[in-house]
């Protein structure tokens, strides 16, 4: 949190505000009150791990330790589905995209016109109905064709980047060792709880960053003239060129085919979508 606002706090604006010239960052990595954070979210996390797996509803079956008995909640089911999308580069990337290129990729948001009711309507009955627990069982896939499909989803979700300022290597271990410690001694309720715990910690950070952020630049107004002055305020760019970087029918359209593959097909959300005992839930 302290770190993303260091960040903010060090950019280097051109006096003519144009949004093609670059700020140069400086670099930022964590205080010693983003450590205190860090590791008491590993903590608290590891403690979920440990409650559903030895204290609360333990997982004797398979059922509930791969799909949490089905019965989990809608508001925990679809916090977790947005912290398992949610990266270094959600949370700082896409901010630097709309300063460097615009806002027109905030219609990113609205793809899911197209991706959710599809989702909804076709994929969500067509995998409760086969009660299977992985998307990958569906139809006749060989062997070859599953690995092919993890092969491709594990590449996608290893493509995040570390501001702690640790070893990459102790980042991913750190983490790493305690993911794997929560989700095999309490199965998915501990994935989908500590899930949602940390998606109120990003809310919380989320927040922060904006309320100083408007604060130390004199307010929301004064955010939207010093971008619209530098050309950042860029809304229904309606041009039909494919090749042009962000438009209307790229967000909406290409942008919904996008969301396709995370909110109908991708395993992640497939297994919190079987979590719900029924499909109007799920749904």
């Amino acid at each position: 949190m302290m770190a993303i606002i260091e960040c903010f706090n060090n950019l280097t604006f051109d006096d003519d505000r144009n949004a093609n010239k670059m700020a140069t960052p400086t670099a930022a990595t964590f205080s010693y009150i983003d450590y205190i954070v860090f590791a008491l979210s590993l903590l608290l996390s590891a403690a979920i791990g440990v409650y559903h797996g030895c204290i609360g509803s333990k997982q004797t079956t398979t059922d509930e330790f791969l799909m949490g008995g089905k019965n989990m909640g809608v508001i925990p089911v679809a916090l977790s589905m947005v912290a398992s999308f949610l990266s270094a580069i959600s949370l700082l990337g896409q901010p630097a995209e709309m300063y460097y290129y615009g806002t027109q990729f905030c219609f990113f948001t609205f793809c899911v016109i197209i991706a959710f009711p599809v989702a909804a309507n076709i994929f969500i009955p067509i995998f409760h109905g086969l009660e299977v627990t992985s998307a990958y069982e569906t139809g006749q896939i060989t062997f070859r064709g599953r690995m092919t499909c993890t092969g491709v989803i594990v590449f996608q979700h290893v493509w995040c980047v570390s501001v702690t300022g640790l070893p990459l290597w102790a980042s991913v271990v750190s983490s790493g060792v305690v993911c794997t410690f929560y989700t095999s001694l309490g199965g998915m309720k501990a994935v989908i709880w500590t899930d949602t715990f940390q998606m109120l910690v990003i809310f919380v950070g989320l927040l922060v960053v904006i309320v100083k952020a408007s604060v130390d630049i004199g307010g929301i107004g004064e955010v939207f003239r010093i971008s619209n002055e530098g050309g950042r305020l860029i809304f229904f760019n309606m041009d039909p060129d494919p090749t042009t970087r962000t438009t209307f029918w790229s967000m909406i359209i290409g942008g919904g085919f996008v969301s396709l593959t995370t909110y109908a097909t991708n395993q992640a959300t497939v297994q919190r979508y079987l979590s719900i005992r029924t499909v109007k839930r799920a749904k």
